[in-house]
């Protein structure tokens, strides 16, 4: 046998070990590191309403499991000019559904409405939610209560008011757009 041979064995344990016990800090993290929390900013309680964001389904529902597809659930976000969080303010909701292809925009046309429901203070603070996006008022309309025709309407369109108890400036949400079927 070689007299290199042990160095050589001695020599390549030496290095299979000192890589072993490396610190690398090229190598990658079997996870990524977990991110600090982040406290989002909370709208002031006396910020004005400037926007009213409205999230519903683009068809009508059966969720009174009468076999009808009639009403209308939809949650109401109120945002104030530069804050990103929505929030629950005291005030009035009032939605009116018109016949498809009525509305532009924002507008409130001269036509009298299909249907017309209300929402005082009171009853408004009974549908506050919470969910990941914020606070918000949740509520559901039944065509089928104001006896508006479903089966003859391929669509209708709404919207929504809000009408703030502190006797800040009403707002309106955009047009939306619900299908019969």
């Amino acid at each position: 046998m070689s007299p290199f041979f042990p160095c050589s064995i001695v020599t390549v344990a030496m290095l299979f070990l000192g890589a072993c016990g490396s610190n690398d800090t090229n190598s990658v993290p079997t996870s990524p590191p977990i991110p600090e929390p982040v406290v989002s900013p909370v709208t002031p309680q006396d910020a004005q309403i400037s926007n009213l964001v409205i999230l519903s389904t683009n068809s009508l529902q059966d969720t009174d499991g009468s076999g009808i597809n009639s009403q209308l659930p939809f949650a109401a976000y109120l945002y104030a000019q530069g804050w990103p969080a929505p929030k629950w303010t005291p005030g009035s909701f009032r939605i009116d559904v018109y016949p498809e292809s009525t509305l532009d925009s924002r507008s409130v046309p001269d036509i009298k409405p299909l249907g017309t429901w209300n929402w005082n203070s009171e009853e408004a603070l009974g549908n506050r939610n919470k969910n990941l996006v914020g606070n918000f008022y949740s509520f559901t309309i039944n065509l089928n209560d104001r006896d508006i025709a479903i089966n003859g309407a391929r669509g209708f369109e709404f919207l929504v008011r809000f009408t703030p108890s502190s006797g800040d400036p009403v707002v309106t949400s955009a047009v939306k757009n619900v299908w019969v079927r």
